[in-house]
C-alpha cells in the first residue's frame, strides 16, 4: 500500500510541476557531498501533476535499504 503524501511535502510539490518528489530516509539525508543521497536512501517518490499538486502515484525505491534512523520507511 502506497503511504499517503506528507503535507510537509506540499510546498516541494508546488515548486516541482510535471516532476516527483523524493522521500528520503533521515540517516542519509546529510551524508551526501552537495545534498547528494545515494540511491538506497530514497524510500520512494511521488508524481506531482503539472498542476504542482500530488497525482496519487507513488513509486517504492527497490534499492531502498534502510537505515538506523528510519528502519521501516517513511516516519
Amino acid at each position: 500500500m502506497a503511504p499517503g503524501f506528507p503535507a510537509g511535502l506540499l510546498a516541494e510539490a508546488r515548486s516541482a510541476p510535471g516532476g516527483r518528489v523524493y522521500a528520503i530516509d533521515p540517516g542519509y539525508a546529510s551524508d551526501g557531498a552537495g545534498g547528494a543521497v545515494p540511491p538506497e536512501g530514497i524510500i520512494g517518490a511521488w508524481k506531482i501533476g503539472d498542476d504542482g499538486r500530488p497525482a496519487g502515484e507513488y513509486r517504492a525505491n527497490d534499492r531502498y535499504g534502510g537505515s538506523s534512523s528510519s528502519p521501516g520507511g517513511l516516519a
